[in-house]
C-alpha cells in the first residue's frame, strides 16, 4: 500500500506516493453538487495527486461505492432523492465494518434534528468557511488511518486462511462477517472470495445462494439450525450433517464468544464424517453382538421343548403306524364306523396327517433354532473363506415371516458356488437388509415392473470370473429414482415414513462390503424394479 507524504509541496507541484509494491492512490467519492467549494475542492485534490469521483446522487453513490472501493467518502451538499444524511450512514454501516472507510462530511449537509454525528459513524465535519488548504492534512491522515485498518483486516484475513479448520464469524442474528478458505472448501468451493463478496447478510442465504446457486435448495439449513440453538443457550458446541454435494457429512462446531465483541462469535467447524463412521460401524457390530448372543440364548431355550415335542412327534407317529392297520382292519368289517360325525377312514386321515404336520414343523424349528446359533456366532473382524450361498440361505431363513407377507422369493444360484472372502453372518446380514429393502420397495406408490402381477425376488449371479463373483438382488417393484441413487447409500437415507426405517441398513451394508474387499452397487430405473449387485472376491482369486 502507498502513503502520501506528511508535507505538502510547493504549489503546482503534485504530491507523489511513496510506491510500497503498488501502484494505488488515495481514492476519494466526493457526494456533492457543482458548487463552488465543490470546484476548489476538486482542485485541491489534483493538486494532492489524489483520484477522486464526483457523483450528485446519493443512489448513484451507493451504485458506484463498491466499484470505485473509495478510501474515504466525503458529503457535501446533494441532491436528496428523498435519502437524508442517516439513510446513507444506515446503508454505509455494514460496508464500513467489512471494508474501513472514512467518512467527512461538510457543515453545508442538513443533519436531522436530535441525531448524534458520531452514532451515524461521521468521522470529521468540515467547515466550508475554512481555507482548503487546512483539508489537506486532515485529508492525509484519514487516508493513512483507512490504510492501517484496511492492512489489519487484511493480515487478519490471511491467518484465517492458513488455519486448517473452517472459519467464520457470526453475530447473534446469525449475519455472516467473517470467513476464511477452508471454511469454502468444506462446502465446494474452490476459494472464499465468492463468500466474502456477501458478507454482512444472513449466513442462510449465503450458504444456500452461493454454495449450491439456489436460494431454495436448503443447503446450511442444518448447521444454522445448530448453530442458532447453541447461541441461543450459550452452548460452545454443536453437531450437525450437511448435504455437500452428493454426499452427507457429519460437522462438528466449536463457538467461541468474542471479547471484543460479545455479540459476534467465532464458529470453528470440522468434517468429522470419517470418525462419526467408525463410531456407527462399533455401534452397529456391538448390536449384532448382543443380538447374536440373545439368538444362541433364545435357541437354546426354545430348543429343549422343541427336542421334546420332536421326539414325542416321532414316538406318536410310530405308534400310530403300528395302531392304524388294526383300526383300518375293523373299519373295513364295518364300514358305518363314525368318531362322532366323521367316518373312521377320515379320522385316521386326518390324525396321520396331524402327527405328520407336528413333526414337519418341529423340524422346521431345528433349522431356524440351528440357523439363530449360527448367525449369534458373530465373526467380528475376522474376515475368512466363506460360501456365499449359506449366507444366502440363513438370509433366506430369518425373512421368512418378511416374505410371506410382501413377496415370493426364488434363490437360482448354481452349485459349488468357489468361497469367497467374507465373514458369513456379516454378509448373511448385507442379504438380509437387501430383502427387507426389497420387500418394502413393493408398498410404494406408484407404478411397478411386476403390474398386476405378483411380487417377486429373485436372488441369482449375475457374473463370475476368475477373481470375483457378484450376486443380484432383483425386485419386480417399483424401481429407484436416478437422482435418489446416489444417495441412498448414506447413512440415515431412507424413503420410508418417518419412524419407519433408520436409514442405515444399506449404509452399512456398503460399508461391511468395503470391508471384504468387495462392493454395494444398484442398477434401477423407475418403475422397472431393482437389481442390489453384490460384489465378492473370490478365496481362489491369484
Amino acid at each position: 500500500m502507498s502513503y502520501l507524504k506528511d508535507t505538502i509541496p510547493a504549489p503546482g507541484l503534485p504530491i507523489v506516493p511513496h510506491q510500497a509494491g503498488t501502484d494505488e492512490l488515495c481514492r476519494i467519492l466526493l457526494l456533492s453538487q457543482e458548487t463552488p467549494w465543490c470546484t476548489e475542492f476538486k482542485a485541491l485534490i489534483r493538486h494532492l495527486g489524489m483520484r477522486l469521483k464526483r457523483l450528485d446522487s446519493p443512489v448513484d453513490a451507493l451504485v458506484h461505492f463498491h466499484e470505485f472501493d473509495p478510501h474515504i467518502f466525503v458529503v457535501n451538499a446533494f441532491n436528496g432523492d428523498d435519502l437524508s444524511l442517516t439513510d446513507l450512514c444506515d446503508a454505509l454501516r455494514i460496508p464500513r465494518l467489512l471494508r474501513p472507510l472514512a467518512l467527512l462530511v461538510t457543515d453545508g449537509v442538513p443533519i436531522p434534528p436530535g441525531e448524534d454525528l458520531a452514532e451515524l459513524g461521521v468521522d470529521e465535519v468540515f467547515n466550508t468557511g475554512h481555507s482548503l488548504d487546512d483539508y489537506s492534512t486532515t485529508l492525509i491522515q484519514h487516508f493513512r488511518l483507512t490504510v492501517a485498518q484496511r492492512r489489519v483486516l487484511d493480515r487478519e484475513r490471511d491467518i484465517l486462511d492458513s488455519l486448517p479448520d473452517a472459519l467464520m464469524v457470526v453475530d447473534d442474528d446469525l449475519i455472516l462477517w467473517k470467513v476464511n478458505r477452508a471454511f469454502a472448501r468444506l462446502f465446494g468451493l474452490d476459494n472464499a472470495e465468492p463468500l466474502r463478496r456477501h458478507l454482512g447478510q444472513p449466513l442462510t442465504a449465503v450458504l444456500s445462494g452461493i454454495v449450491s446457486g439456489s436460494a431454495e435448495s436448503g443447503v446450511g439449513a442444518s448447521l444454522v439450525t445448530g448453530l442458532a440453538t447453541a447461541l441461543r443457550n450459550d452452548r460452545k458446541s454443536f453437531d450437525c450433517r450437511e448435504l455437500i454435494g452428493q454426499s452427507e457429512r457429519f460437522l462438528a462446531g466449536q463457538v467461541t464468544r468474542l471479547e471484543s465483541n460479545p455479540s459476534h462469535a467465532l464458529i470453528a467447524l470440522r468434517d468429522v464424517t470419517d470418525q462419526q463412521q467408525a463410531v456407527l460401524r462399533e455401534s452397529r457390530r456391538e448390536r449384532l453382538a448382543t443380538i447374536g448372543n440373545l439368538s444362541v440364548g433364545v435357541a437354546h431355550e426354545i430348543q429343549n421343548p422343541n427336542t421334546f415335542s420332536r421326539v414325542n412327534a416321532a414316538n406318536l407317529k410310530a405308534l400310530f403306524s403300528a395302531l392304524k392297520p388294526l383300526l383300518e382292519e375293523r373299519a373295513g368289517e364295518k364300514s358305518d364306523w363314525k368318531v362322532g360325525t366323521l367316518p373312521l377312514k377320515t379320522v385316521l386321515d386326518k390324525i396321520d396327517e396331524a402327527v405328520s404336520g407336528v413333526e414337519m414343523a418341529s423340524q422346521r424349528i431345528a433349522a431356524v433354532l440351528d440357523t439363530l446359533k449360527r448367525f449369534g456366532q458373530t465373526s467380528g473382524d475376522s474376515i475368512t473363506d466363506c460360501n456365499a450361498a449359506e449366507a444366502v440361505m440363513e438370509a433366506v431363513i430369518l425373512t421368512k415371516h418378511v416374505l410371506r407377507e410382501h413377496a415370493q422369493l426364488a434363490v437360482d444360484l448354481p452349485q459349488n458356488l468357489p468361497f469367497v472372502r467374507a465373514a458369513t453372518s456379516e454378509l448373511a446380514q448385507v442379504f438380509i437388509n437387501l430383502i427387507e429393502n426389497a420387500c418394502n420397495a413393493f408398498t410404494f406408490p406408484g407404478p411397478q415392473a411386476r403390474g398386476d402381477g405378483p411380487a417377486e425376488i429373485r436372488i441369482h449371479m449375475e457374473r463370475m470370473d476368475e477373481r470375483e463373483l457378484v450376486i443380484a438382488v432383483t425386485d419386480n417393484g417399483p424401481g429407484i429414482e436416478e437422482e435418489l441413487q446416489a444417495q441412498i447409500f448414506r447413512p440415515y437415507f431412507t424413503t420410508q415414513e418417518q419412524g419407519e426405517g433408520t436409514g442405515l441398513g444399506l449404509s452399512l451394508s456398503s460399508d461391511l462390503m468395503h470391508r471384504f474387499g468387495g462392493d454395494l452397487t444398484v442398477r434401477s430405473r423407475r418403475g422397472q424394479g431393482a437389481s442390489f449387485l453384490v460384489t465378492l472376491q473370490r478365496a481362489d482369486a491369484q
